[in-house]
């Protein structure tokens, strides 16, 4: 939890009960964000006052981390979202999805609403 607050708790967008609709057959959880502006340095700032999380040293793409999600930062014409990380069962059969849907695949990526969406197959646990 972030702030002592439960990840599965009330979230006012969703309502009260949007756990019981979580399915993670086909997506399995959000890996990053990636965050485009003119100035990604300064939004890197700006967003990690607001988190209360420290910047990583890497001071070519700076990244937040947040338990196992990272927000980057890169250069853009405008301060958007640009890129989401999805980590999924099959990445394969998510992207013929989108095809299938009528969506621009390039690479590892889907295009839609104006951002990119891209998919990594899970990596097994080793134990």
């Amino acid at each position: 939890s972030i702030g002592g607050e439960l990840r599965t708790g009330a979230w006012w967008p969703a309502g009260a009960h949007w756990p019981q609709h979580v399915r993670t057959g086909a997506t399995r959880r959000l890996q990053g964000i990636l965050l485009e502006s003119p100035d990604p340095a300064a939004l890197a700032a700006h967003w990690s006052r607001i988190l209360e999380v420290p910047l990583s040293a890497d001071a070519a793409a700076p990244l937040l981390h947040i338990e196992q999600t990272q927000i980057g930062f890169v250069a853009g014409p405008a301060d958007v979202l640009g890129t989401v990380m999805l980590e999924v069962a099959d990445a394969h059969a998510t992207l013929q999805r989108a095809i299938d849907c009528g969506y621009r695949v390039k690479g590892g990526c889907f295009h839609l609403g104006g951002v990119y969406f891209q998919v990594r197959a899970c990596t097994p646990e080793v134990s």
